[in-house]
């Protein structure tokens, strides 16, 4: 995937709408952009294989379709230079519920995963590559915590849902991590450009007995 320069596009709010627009020479902004064809989940899958660093960090592609618990995957496995495996799994269209209880029943298995059983993962994915070539060409450095057990779960969708986002927010609070990343397309001429838009979890503040609003007598 490639990106345009974050200085020439931005999302305006024009009558209640928020959409894409290109930011002009003059500093206006241009029309809004149609929205592409949203990708199918095969295909966002082969695209972040390529380019995993549209998730926002500089990452080694371990696997893709990985088996883990019975019955399950993981779209996309991936090592930074931590050695934190991010766990990918990826949604065609807006996020759903199911998604985020698919990613965290990987939990366990995701704190078990050895330095052995990561190698062993790359290996099926690219019988051609050596692991360790593989890691100093595309994070410059070995990691010093390879099978730690440390991960971090992510979601990637076409667009967020608030009743999704109200979850993670919960499950934020009770010491549970899952990123959100949306991936959009949208059409300019004869470019597409894609964006990139993380959610990250607010505190939920909940209203005291006292603060409540008083019902009318």
């Amino acid at each position: 995937m490639t990106e345009k320069p974050e200085d020439a596009y931005e999302y305006s709010d024009a009558d209640g709408v928020v959409a894409m627009r290109r930011r002009l020479a003059d500093g206006s902004l241009g029309d809004p952009l149609h929205e592409h064809a949203q990708h199918v989940e095969e295909s966002l899958v082969a695209a972040l294989s390529g380019d995993p660093e549209f998730l926002g960090t500089p990452l080694l592609v371990i696997g893709r379709g990985v088996p883990t618990i019975p019955g399950e995957t993981i779209d996309l496995l991936a090592l930074d230079e931590f050695g934190i495996l991010h766990a990918v799994v990826v949604e065609e269209g807006p996020v759903t519920l199911g998604a985020v209880q698919r990613i965290l029943r990987q939990r366990e298995w995701l704190s078990e995963v050895t330095e052995e059983s990561i190698r062993e993962i790359f290996t099926r994915h690219q019988p051609k590559s050596l692991f360790d070539e593989a890691v100093l060409v595309r994070l410059g450095t070995i990691p010093r915590f390879l099978g730690s057990g440390m991960h971090r779960p992510v979601i990637v969708c076409s667009r967020f849902n608030p009743s999704v986002s109200l979850e993670l927010n919960l499950l934020e609070e009770e010491g549970v991590s899952v990123a959100m990343i949306a991936l959009q397309e949208w059409v300019d001429g004869d470019d597409t450009v894609q964006t990139r838009s993380v959610f990250t979890p607010s505190p939920v503040s909940y209203l005291e007995p006292d603060d409540e609003a008083d019902v009318g007598d």
